[in-house]
């Protein structure tokens, strides 16, 4: 996919193709018609491989739970410059907004499907990320800092949801006196860090040359700044407020276009969509712990049905009781996949579908595979 915030160099890299100009902002892997996958040996879309070959590809526990549905979608992303201030829903605002919107039938729509979006941001290189809502004290005085006597606008707001509402609909002299204060504040207050990742200061700093007139800049002062090192991971839930402003990551997500955007973005905007689906709980930035599965292998630690994470390491891995189909890349290295007698060699950049009708494999690592699947099923 290529997004004008994309990186040029990282995804031709990892897939050992030359670079020809454009941002590659992001590599998806799955079943969805915006990005359909093709099969390397015949040019099939993957979509059509699995509606002839369904029992073998998918199985009888994903159909029953999913239909024919890819519930999943893997993705590399490389950032150069911040996605938009977002938001997801869950399933039930997914369903009941699309159905919605399907009804009115207008032109701008922010439900373009009926499922939710809940996902996770793995780090393959140092990422900064925006996400989860912070304490509402440590909001104020870090406002009333910026703003000095300007603070007054939210000062006497009780919760995080009057915060944000209230932001959103300061009068033009206030918000041209908000942006000002905070333009004068960064001036004063340069703040340069020998460190791959960004600062609030810096994230704003950033923000403010993009979009000199949108009061969601002081994003960085009222959101968690989430530092991930390759490895470590970040769990967004629906309902988090979050942006995505640099490095290099795979994204495991649900396969949903529902974003709700509230800001920092020339598309579309529905800012009281975007209050109706924000879970205002406070968030203490957490990040995701990996469960080991092996000696050569760790899943990450996620409640989510739609989707599981599973990172492999150099070594001689075993997989049995296998019901599910999954989907491997190859992040560094090369590797030997056994199965049924037969061998399939891999190296890095390789995308490959394991159907489910495999029931165990072996694999000779030496380098760095991820491999996404199904998540459990969760309770109701």
């Amino acid at each position: 996919m290529e997004y004008e915030w994309g990186d040029h160099s990282f995804i031709p890299s990892l897939l050992n193709i030359p670079e020809d100009g454009n941002a590659k902002a992001e590599l998806w892997m799955g079943v969805h018609p915006k990005g359909m996958n093709t099969i390397l040996e015949t040019g099939e879309p993957l979509s059509d491989y699995i509606d002839s070959h369904r029992s073998e590809v998918l199985g009888p526990l994903h159909e029953s739970r999913f239909a024919h549905r890819f519930p999943f979608l893997l993705k590399v992303l490389s950032l150069n410059t911040p996605l938009s201030l977002q938001v997801h829903p869950d399933a039930r605002l997914a369903e009941e907004g699309f159905k919605k919107e399907s009804e009115e039938k207008r032109g701008q729509k922010s439900y373009i499907d009926p499922f939710g979006k809940d996902e996770v941001l793995f780090a393959l290189e140092e990422v900064t990320a925006l996400a989860g809502l912070r304490e509402l004290d440590e909001i104020l005085s870090t406002f009333e800092e910026i703003l000095d006597e300007a603070s007054d606008v939210i000062s006497s707001c009780e919760d995080t949801r009057c915060m944000l509402t209230t932001l959103f609909n300061l009068t033009e002299p206030e918000k041209t006196l908000l942006l000002q204060k905070l333009a004068s504040y960064l001036k004063r207050n340069p703040q340069y860090i020998d460190s791959p990742f960004l600062s609030a200061r810096q994230i704003a700093s950033k923000l403010l040359k993009l979009y000199p007139e949108d009061i969601m800049v002081f994003a960085p002062f009222f959101l968690n700044v989430i530092h991930l090192r390759p490895g470590e991971a970040f769990h967004v839930t629906p309902g988090m407020i979050h942006s995505y402003i640099c490095g290099h990551a795979i994204e495991i997500m649900s396969c949903s276009d529902d974003v709700l955007r509230g800001g920092l973005t020339p598309k579309y905007v529905d800012v009281k969509e975007f209050l109706n689906v924000v879970h205002f709980e406070v968030s203490d930035g957490r990040k995701v712990r990996h469960i080991e599965t092996s000696e050569t292998s760790t899943i990450l630690d996620v409640d989510s049905s739609d989707f599981s994470l599973l990172i492999t390491e150099s070594g001689d891995s075993s997989f049995s009781g296998r019901e599910y189909v999954e989907i491997a890349l190859v992040l560094e290295g090369e590797g030997i996949f056994r199965y049924e007698e037969r061998e399939l060699r891999v190296s890095r950049g390789d995308i490959i579908l394991i159907p489910a009708s495999i029931p165990c494999y072996e694999l000779k690592l030496n380098g760095k595979l991820v491999t996404a699947s199904v998540g459990e099923e969760v309770d109701a």
